[in-house]
């Protein structure tokens, strides 16, 4: 793996921020050398930091729909991430937001081949190809990885399931957020030609005027308080529009307080 000059600018900065599937809190793993990072690394220091919950258990880590192997070359990935994330120069490292699956618990003598389990090609099968998170499971992962995957994804994008999606329509959304998601962000993606994509469309649509009318209104009754909420960092709870339109209303509430003071 090459070197990387380090501290030419903040773009060359960057810190993992793993995110788990079940209710463990994200850790933020700093970067100190890119040319030093590698999976086996990666998942010894989310080891490190959450002992008593992935100690000897095995460790899935998924990054913009792919698995990350020991072979992968994280200086093009951090590289490629910092051009295609859209933060502001503020100084501060570089997020990179990777999915951590938290699997059964591993030997000492597993732990030491668990790089080869990451590495096994899957066998070649006449089946109509998966779609959807279930094409993980040509990859190594379980049912139970899959499902808690899917519930994640579900959580973050909204209840699925009572908005009249299909099955088949959940399964493109979720193939949109393997070959599209980044920093763990859901954005509108661009739906093909089609009538049942464009109604995928729609739905994204509307999705967005949800989320800024949810976020404004919260800010122009709550006020200041709303920025305290911002400071929790409900990840779960307010996406990125959201929490724009959360300071947009707290503005609008700050200036009817002027207006209604000098009146």
């Amino acid at each position: 793996m090459s070197e990387v000059s380090s501290g030419s600018s903040p773009k060359d900065s960057f810190e993992f921020v793993i995110r788990f599937s079940t209710a463990i809190p994200d850790v933020t793993i700093p970067i100190p050398d890119v040319s030093q990072v590698s999976t086996s690394w990666l998942k010894k220091q989310i080891r490190r930091s959450t002992p008593s919950v992935t100690g000897n258990k095995r460790l899935k880590l998924i990054f913009s729909g792919r698995v990350l192997v020991n072979d992968t070359n994280y200086r093009d990935v951090l590289v490629r991430h910092s051009y295609e994330s859209d933060d502001e120069d503020s100084g501060k490292p570089t997020q990179v937001y990777v999915h951590c699956l938290v699997g059964d618990e591993l030997s000492a003598q597993e732990l030491q081949k668990e790089d080869e389990l990451d590495n096994k090609q899957p066998e070649t099968s006449t089946t109509p190809a998966p779609v959807g998170f279930d094409r993980l499971l040509s990859q190594g992962f379980s049912q139970q990885d899959v499902l808690e995957l899917r519930q994640q994804f579900q959580r973050m994008h909204g209840n699925l399931s009572t908005q009249r999606q299909s099955a088949e329509d959940i399964r493109q959304l979720e193939d949109r957020w393997i070959d599209s998601t980044v920093n763990n962000e859901f954005d509108d993606f661009a739906a093909p030609g089609g009538a049942g994509n464009a109604a995928l469309g729609g739905s994204h649509d509307s999705d967005a005027n949800r989320d800024l009318l949810v976020g404004i209104l919260i800010g122009c009754f709550l006020g200041v308080f709303a920025l305290f909420l911002l400071k929790l960092e409900l990840g779960d709870v307010f996406n990125k529009r959201t929490r724009m339109a959360v300071v947009a209303g707290t503005f609008v509430n700050f200036s009817f307080g002027l207006v209604r003071a000098w009146s």
